[in-house]
């Protein structure tokens, strides 16, 4: 069972500014936070602090779409209108002629990333 020193411990250890752990073990539930959510506020990480995810949503949604151009029912030069209909992006062309190969490489031209202030608490 992990306590919240041993938390502590690894978190420094691995250079983690700040992190939130859940453990869930039958019906117990285990939460802990250590550190800071931005280090030049020194906002303390609470068990709720929200996390940018930041690249590791990546490779999920690769891998998945490349699991859906293996089974032939996407390719990778689909028009992402064609599998999502309301998709729609500030220019009308690019909305037209975004594909999932596009996505996957970063290479459709379109702003998509948003980041949420998390330099205070909520």
């Amino acid at each position: 069972m992990i306590t919240q020193g041993r938390f502590d411990e690894l978190a420094a250890k691995h250079n983690a500014p700040g992190a939130v752990l859940g453990v869930m073990a039958g019906t117990q539930i285990q939460r802990f936070a250590t550190g800071v959510l931005h280090m030049s506020t020194g906002a303390v990480t609470e068990v709720d602090s929200l996390f940018q995810i930041g690249s590791i949503s990546k490779p999920y949604t690769a891998t998945m779409l490349m699991r859906l151009v293996e089974q032939g029912r996407v390719g990778l030069d689909t028009r992402v209108v064609e599998v999502l209909p309301d998709f729609k992006v500030a220019d009308p062309h690019t909305t037209e002629q975004v594909t999932m190969r596009h996505l996957l490489t970063h290479t459709s031209g379109i702003g998509g990333d948003f980041v949420h202030d998390n330099r205070t608490r909520r």
